[in-house]
């Protein structure tokens, strides 16, 4: 079986099991356990008291009742030590869960039938259980056992996956994303409900999602020539944000990046400065 356009993903999977299990992450989580249903995923997080990022990720319930975070390497630790300190007297158990984790770029994955987006497939390969999740459309996880002997590597070239990954606006952790920011309007808002109830930093989020604004947001950019990460984005002297991501776009033939910007400062259609030169603002998603 030749295996086309996969790498090695950077999330680790968390499970949390026990009778309490379900009303313990309800109650700490953004996302709505109660809209989980059988083969589906969804996306969630957990903020601190003052509603800062501690990590995000994808949210599965197990056949036993149990659940699995698949979350970012790079918060992975803060997120289960995070989650242990909100442990009380819950009968809930908190464990890494080995697997190979892959991500796949393909238009058609070799294991029919593909899932529908948000939605998750559990089975057999190589004689072994694994599981194919699809995150969108040609975008998709896959969960392994062991690396079965008869896949033909064709690993994906780091360079090409970031900048689809820029071209979709999708965040990563230490880029876009860290543990000093509240996670309004920065690539994520799927992953937070805001008609479940209390959660662990839900007011801060309330006040700024129906009171006040978010402070900052995430933009693309289109340039003529490379930028680089950490350069900082100038508007008539003033400044506005920071690159965050950088790569190469063949579909638009173009230097492009991710952005995070104060908010309403760099609009798309708009033109800011990167540095010494001047760049395109464009929205998230990038276009075709």
């Amino acid at each position: 079986m030749s295996l086309e356009g996969y790498f090695l993903s950077d999330r680790e999977l968390l499970s949390v099991r026990g009778k309490d299990a379900a009303d313990y992450l309800q109650r700490v989580l953004t996302c709505n356990l109660k809209t989980l249903q059988p083969g589906k995923f969804i996306p969630g997080a957990l903020l601190t008291g003052q509603g800062k990022l501690v990590a995000f990720f994808d949210l599965y319930q197990q056949a036993d009742g149990g659940y699995t975070l698949a979350v970012p390497s790079g918060c992975a630790e803060a997120l289960a030590a995070r989650l242990e300190r909100y442990v009380f007297s819950e009968d809930v158990v908190l464990e890494p869960r080995e697997a190979i984790v892959l991500e796949l770029l393909s238009s058609a994955p070799p294991f029919e039938p593909i899932p529908e987006p948000g939605r998750y497939r559990d089975f057999a390969l190589d004689g072994l259980p694994a599981r194919l999740s699809t995150l969108a459309p040609g975008h998709y996880r896959l969960e392994l056992v062991r690396m079965p002997s008869e896949f033909a590597p064709a690993p994906l070239e780091a360079e090409r996956f970031e900048a689809w990954r820029i071209e979709q606006g999708l965040p990563a952790w230490d880029k876009e994303l860290n543990d000093n920011l509240i996670p309004l309007n920065l690539g994520i808002d799927g992953a937070i409900s805001h008609d479940k109830g209390c959660y662990t930093g839900q007011e801060v989020i309330s006040r700024a999602t129906f009171v006040g604004h978010p402070a900052q947001e995430l933009v693309g950019l289109l340039a003529e020539e490379p930028l680089e990460a950490g350069t900082e984005l100038t508007l008539e002297g003033d400044y506005v944000g920071v690159v965050t991501s950088t790569g190469y776009s063949e579909t638009k033939k173009a230097h492009i990046a991710l952005a995070r910007t104060r908010w309403q400062k760099a609009k798309p259609s708009g033109r800011v400065q990167a540095g010494e030169r001047e760049v395109a603002v464009v929205a998230l998603p990038f276009a075709p």
